[in-house]
């Protein structure tokens, strides 16, 4: 079974054991209050190791403040479990670094495209990176440009689309290699074809990593093995994407909505 050596076992104040872990993330009873407001109301949810899990509902409704409990990233009270250790016990760097992450807020530095798909991995090979490049398929654009991945990027990424970023950002988080992958949004910017593309090596990850999910566009996760339906903080419906539309609920909604 193909998981990821580097971070297959961690000897922390606890353990942590991708391989013999059931489940990757359990959260129980989770809550998050920001500015007096509360953001995440008593979460609690499994998603099994070497699951496709996303999070769908309207703007504000809490579903990328999930990715950021999970990471260790925002104040909550509650239990998150990170294949089957209490994160509390746990180093947050380690746990961390079980994890690669992509939203659509791109940061890029003023370098090659090569060299900013390395961030993901420094120590990782030419081969790797080139691999991960075509796995985000940063590679169609990259490859018509004078310099290749050697090209550079301005400041800010002046110089590219926000498709474009957005790649290279799913590129290097792809690089990273970790067996949980959290994608916030990344397909926001990508026109219907690469987008297609992309979900698409989504769909292979799961033979080595858990990956959740926030999508605003509902096709990108038609295949996903489990969704999550936010509103107001609270997770509303759970199911496959047949199921969902099935209940006639928020979910159904929801896509009849993104159909048009």
């Amino acid at each position: 079974e193909a998981v990821m050596g580097e971070y297959e076992r961690y000897q922390c104040q606890g353990e942590i054991s991708v391989k013999e872990a059931e489940s990757a993330i359990n959260l129980h009873n989770v809550s998050v209050v920001y500015r007096e407001k509360s953001v995440l109301k008593n979460i609690s949810l499994e998603i099994p190791r070497g699951m496709c899990a996303a999070f769908v509902g309207e703007s504000g409704s809490g579903k990328s403040t999930i990715l950021k409990v999970i990471e260790q990233l925002v104040p909550y009270s509650g239990e998150v479990m990170v294949f089957g250790q209490n994160v509390e016990k746990l180093d947050k760097g380690r746990v961390r670094a079980l994890m690669s992450y992509a939203s659509q807020d791109v940061s890029v530095i003023n370098a090659s495209i090569f060299e900013n798909i390395l961030l993901g991995n420094l120590q990782a090979e030419q081969s790797e990176v080139v691999q991960a490049a075509n796995n985000a398929l940063v590679n169609k654009f990259a490859e018509n440009l004078k310099e290749g991945y050697n090209s550079p990027i301005e400041d800010l990424g002046n110089n590219l689309s926000g498709g474009e970023k957005q790649r290279i950002a799913l590129a290097r988080c792809f690089l990273r290699r970790a067996p949980i992958v959290l994608l916030d949004e990344v397909t926001s910017a990508l026109d219907s074809e690469t987008e297609y593309g992309i979900m698409n090596y989504v769909k292979e990850l799961r033979k080595e990593a858990t990956v959740l999910i926030v999508a605003q566009k509902l096709n990108t996760i038609v295949n996903a093995d489990i969704i999550f339906v936010i509103k107001n903080g609270t997770i509303v419906e759970t199911g496959t994407h047949s199921e969902l539309l099935d209940k006639h609920g928020e979910y159904e909604r929801l896509y009849k909505e993104m159909k048009g």
